[in-house]
């Protein structure tokens, strides 16, 4: 019996010398916060936490408890402002890395669960857009993007979450609307973005795509602000050379003055800029076509449309547009000396080769054909006539 009170003497002995040696070093504030902690009373805990981190001891410990208790409370402020302690710790190595880890495990798996959640809330769009409730697709896509301003409250530099938000307002009107019906849902995914090049300037990508979702909303003011703001860090990129064209277009479509000439004069800059740039894109070529056809240069714009069939892997759409664009350049739009019925012709028939069912193009190839003047031509030109009619 003394032998075993002596051994238990012994054992407790043992754990109060651990307890003292765990203690060591750190502050009457970071031991009485530890006390609480180990008894369950996270209220006086997180009191004692916070003195010490008031008091300025620079121990991990108590930036990682802090960090726990706060996020337990969702207040989001103090779990990052706690965050942003662990700099200045004093511990060693070892152990801040320890005690940073624990953070991040805790963040993480905030973070990551929001995530996931709104990956969820996606998917479930994706079936009643399937299925036709367009009510319930709304609110999924409502529900993911909480979801991720729920993330940004816990991380609110994450650019890849603000990033996240404003491509599913662009993935709910793309699923969901047309016309003006959804302009609202864009309206969003524009101020969204305009926050991330705000944050991110150097960042082509948000800077092309605020440009274009402007440009889609026809808000072709702040689009052209978007752009000229863009190209000053950006000036050899096409895609944004391209926009600051069409927008150029549009605001000299809708003038018709001499600044609107002036307007579309300066398009033809931006877009030749980025056809140098970028000479295999059949869209660049096509846009600046339209332009010196819009501008009433239809010889310049037979000759940019022309340049499109030396170029290889053309989309079917767009090579039809642009044999489409050729044909009424030849049968109308050009000086009457120089149009052309037999080449307008051929670029019907083009377009027809495309379009096979196409009784509007029948019908224009068959006037095509008849203004020849040839006996050939002529019956063959009557017969698509009627087949067109």
């Amino acid at each position: 019996m003394k032998c075993s009170f002596a051994r238990g003497a012994w054992t407790l002995l043992a754990v109060l010398l651990l307890n003292t040696a765990a203690l060591a070093g750190k502050s009457m504030e970071l031991r009485s916060a530890n006390t609480y902690y180990g008894q369950g009373d996270k209220v006086q805990a997180l009191e004692w936490y916070e003195k010490a981190a008031q008091k300025d001891t620079r121990e991990a410990q108590v930036y990682a408890r802090l960090v726990e208790l706060y996020a337990a409370k969702q207040d989001w402020i103090g779990m990052n402002k706690a965050y942003l302690g662990f700099p200045t710790c004093q511990d060693k190595p070892k152990d801040l890395e320890k005690y940073q880890q624990d953070a991040d495990r805790i963040i993480e798996q905030l973070w990551k669960g929001l995530w996931n959640g709104h990956v969820a809330q996606v998917k479930s769009a994706d079936s009643t857009l399937k299925a036709g409730d367009s009510t319930a697709t709304r609110e999924h896509f409502k529900q993911a993007r909480e979801r991720m301003d729920s993330a940004l409250l816990i991380l609110p530099n994450r650019l890849d979450f603000v990033k996240r938000k404003g491509d599913l307002y662009i993935q709910e009107y793309n699923s969901l609307y047309s016309g003006s019906a959804g302009l609202p849902v864009l309206q969003e995914a524009a101020k969204t973005y305009t926050a991330l090049v705000a944050a991110a300037p150097d960042s082509a990508d948000y800077a092309l795509t605020q440009v274009q979702l402007y440009y889609n909303l026809r808000d072709f003011g702040q689009s052209r602000s978007a752009v000229d703001r863009a190209l000053v860090k950006h000036p050899t990129n096409p895609d944004l050379l391209n926009y600051a064209g069409k927008v150029r277009i549009q605001q000299g479509l809708a003038l018709k003055n001499d600044e609107g000439r002036k307007l579309m004069a300066e398009a033809t800059g931006f877009l030749n800029k980025a056809i140098e740039l970028n000479p295999s894109d059949p869209m660049l070529v096509y846009n600046l076509g339209l332009l010196y056809r819009d501008m009433g240069e239809p010889e310049k714009a037979l000759a940019t449309f022309g340049r499109i069939e030396t170029l290889s892997n053309v989309e079917p759409g767009l090579q039809f547009d642009s044999y489409y664009s050729m044909a009424v350049l030849y049968f109308q739009d050009l000086p009457e000396e120089k149009q052309d019925a037999a080449k307008a012709a051929n670029y019907f028939q083009k377009c027809l080769n495309l379009q096979p069912d196409n009784k509007q193009l029948m019908f224009n190839l068959g006037v095509a054909l008849v203004r020849t003047g040839t006996k050939e031509n002529i019956a063959k030109g009557k017969e698509l006539m009627n087949k067109g009619q």
